[in-house]
Parts: C-alpha cells; sequence; structure tokens
C-alpha cells in the first residue's frame, strides 16, 4: 500500500465520523423538537382543561366540565402517540449511534475496517409510523405524562359533581 492510498482511506474514514457525527447532533435536534412538542401539548391541556372549567363555572353549564374531559384525552393521546414516535425512531436510533461511535478504536486496524465497510448512514430526516405494540409500550413506560391528564381529569370530574 503507497502512502496515497493510506490517505486517502483515512480521508474516507473521517468523512464517515463526520457523517456520523452530524447524524448524532441532527437525531439529538429532532428527539429536541419532540420533547418540545410534548411541553406545548401538555401546556395546552391544562389551558383548555381551565377554560372549560371556568365557562362551567361561570356559566353554569355542568357539560363544559365533560366536554373539558373528552378534550383532555383526545390531547393525552396525541402526547403519547408523539412520545412513542419519540422513543421509536430516535431514541433508539441515538443509542445505535452512541454504541457504534463508543464500539470505535481507531487504534486498531479491526475497528477501522469495521468503519470502512459501513456504508455512509442515512441521515435521519425521515420518521416511521409507529404500531398499536410501540404505542402501548410507550403508554406502560410513561407514568409520568399519564399523571397530568389524569390529575385534570380528575379536577374536571369533581367540578363537574360539584355542580350538580
Amino acid at each position: 500500500m503507497n502512502l496515497e492510498d493510506k490517505f486517502s482511506k483515512l480521508d474516507i474514514i473521517k468523512v464517515k465520523l463526520e457523517f456520523l457525527r452530524t447524524e448524532y447532533e441532527q437525531n439529538q435536534n429532532a428527539l429536541s423538537r419532540l420533547d418540545d412538542i410534548g411541553f406545548k401539548l401538555r401546556t395546552w391541556a391544562i389551558t383548555i382543561c381551565a377554560i372549560f372549567a371556568g365557562i362551567g363555572f361561570n356559566n353554569k353549564i355542568k357539560e363544559m366540565f365533560l366536554i373539558g374531559v373528552a378534550v383532555t384525552i383526545i390531547f393525552w393521546i396525541v402526547d403519547m402517540y408523539y412520545k412513542s414516535l419519540n422513543d421509536f425512531n430516535f431514541i433508539t436510533r441515538a443509542h445505535k449511534l452512541e454504541e457504534f461511535i463508543n464500539s470505535l478504536d481507531l487504534e486498531s486496524e479491526e475497528s477501522l475496517n469495521q468503519l470502512r465497510q459501513r456504508e455512509t448512514p442515512a441521515i435521519a430526516t425521515k420518521m416511521r409510523d409507529v404500531g398499536l405494540g410501540e404505542l402501548c409500550w410507550t403508554i406502560k413506560n410513561r407514568l409520568h405524562i399519564h399523571l397530568i391528564y389524569l390529575s385534570l381529569i380528575l379536577v374536571l370530574l369533581i367540578f363537574y359533581a360539584i355542580s350538580i
């Protein structure tokens, strides 16, 4: 192997490492965006819940509390869907990228060969849809989010019972 071939292989490795770094950063940005969407959904759910409670109390319309419960459940479902997209598209990908990058030993010929043979990763721009099983996993493992929505529903039901 001559010196020119060695430099071109090193350049290829540098480019692939740069692609890995870029993909990892884009993946982290997508995670941040989806977390922000979830936070906004919960904020809107609380706001709309308060609006329905206020209308129900001010106008003595007890059905407004039940409408508030229905709207809260819709927000809850949408939030769980976005959380499952987050879990199964970006968190999984981030773990795989971290494992691959951490497994690289650039002093080892075996790791360099592994990196040379690796195709340039497709930068994560397209999300795959999640199935019912993945959505159920997210629902089971995100209990802290459920507390927010269950609290809102409980408050609305208590207000409904009081207004009767």
